[in-house]
């Protein structure tokens, strides 16, 4: 698909640049230099991203859905507290908006009429840009606008259903919310995180029609963010060795691309809940850095503890509840209060409770 697909845009822009050019001489207009068609491209593939992107942004209000992150490039948006905050994250060319869904009701309309806002947005921007191209007067204005038409466009692309993991088209969402069934309910749970940092709904409180499918499925579910799913409901839940298989699961195949959380979570686990103090500080070492503050805290602070760093470990807790405590209020915030009072609790033990513990170091 992906060969095809690289095909197709290939022949796009060849096509597409001679329209331009004829179009260009038809009207009388000079052609760029290098130089120039070399800035127009870095306009048109910023405008690309930020148009499709809008039109997410765009949809998810209309259905009154509540922003959670802006990115673009290696820059983020993010919301915290009552406010917003610029983080630094991964290099990527491609942006992306997430949204928190207001609730369950209604949930697959609104999640449908969300994912197609940037599809239809990459469709209606390059329009309006081939229009004001054809109206044009000057070369510059020609050129510019028809630069970006001929680039926008592609944002439609995203309607190819194609993808894995977490990195899925808006096409493959939209089909499976349309067919309903495991696809639908998949698209849900991923996006209960979202809720959970937007709403009071904590991971226990995830409904458990849209969990069963996966903890039924146990070992044969190989989808390593539903294992992250499956861990924190089940942790949340009270069920403390049920969610250590499902750890182990997704830390298998780990990749340093992988959300923080991911290890994170591994060294918190390993820490206050299994006696492995360097395997959780590996962990811990090995995450990356775009997460809330407070998880890399909690998880700093369970490991302080497990290596016998007292301390340190109250300090690092500390300085975590209080940013919690200028954090918006939401399901997300409990779980991690709720996570911190388990380091206090094992802080108070003379050892880390004896539990059977996976070889969940694999990934490394």
């Amino acid at each position: 698909m992906t060969i095809f697909l690289s095909l197709v845009v290939a022949v796009y822009i060849h096509f597409s640049l001679h329209f331009l050019n004829r179009a260009a001489d038809a009207a009388g207009f000079p052609k760029p230099s290098f130089v120039a068609l070399q800035g127009l491209l870095a306009i048109a593939i910023l405008a690309l991203v930020t148009s499709h992107e809008a039109g997410h942004w765009i949809a998810g209000r209309a259905v009154g859905w509540r922003c959670l992150r802006l990115r673009m490039g290696p820059l983020a948006l993010v919301r915290s507290g009552h406010g917003w905050k610029l983080r630094w994250t991964r290099w990527e060319v491609a942006g992306a908006v997430a949204f928190s869904p207001s609730g369950l009701e209604g949930y697959r309309k609104a999640d449908a009429i969300f994912t197609a806002g940037g599809p239809l947005a990459s469709i209606v921007f390059p329009l309006l840009c081939a229009g004001i191209a054809w109206q044009a007067r000057s070369a510059a204005m020609f050129w510019l606008f028809g630069t970006l038409a001929q680039w926008s466009v592609m944002g439609a692309l995203s309607l190819v259903p194609m993808g894995k993991g977490l990195l899925r088209s808006d096409g493959y969402w939209l089909w499976g919310l349309m067919r309903g069934g495991y696809e639908a309910d998949r698209r849900l749970r991923y996006m209960l995180v979202n809720m959970s940092h937007g709403t009071p709904l904590r991971p226990r409180d995830w409904p458990w029609e849209a969990m069963r499918p996966v903890i039924d499925a146990g070992s044969s579910c190989r989808d390593r963010h539903e294992c992250y799913l499956a861990y924190k409901y089940l942790l949340d839940s009270g069920q403390t060795e049920a969610a250590l298989p499902w750890l182990a699961r997704l830390l298998e195949k780990w990749r340093k691309a992988d959300p923080p959380e991911y290890a994170l979570e591994a060294a918190f686990y390993l820490s206050v809940h299994a006696p492995d103090p360097d395997l959780a500080a590996k962990w811990l070492a090995a995450a990356g850095k775009d997460t809330e503050p407070w998880v890399r805290l909690r998880a700093q602070s369970a490991v302080a503890w497990a290596s016998g760093r007292q301390d340190e470990a109250r300090h690092l807790a500390d300085r975590a509840l209080a940013q919690l405590r200028r954090a918006a209020p939401c399901g997300a915030v409990e779980y991690e209060k709720a996570r911190l009072d388990g380091v206090e609790a094992a802080r108070r033990q003379a050892s880390p409770p004896e539990v059977s513990c996976l070889p969940v170091g694999a990934g490394l």
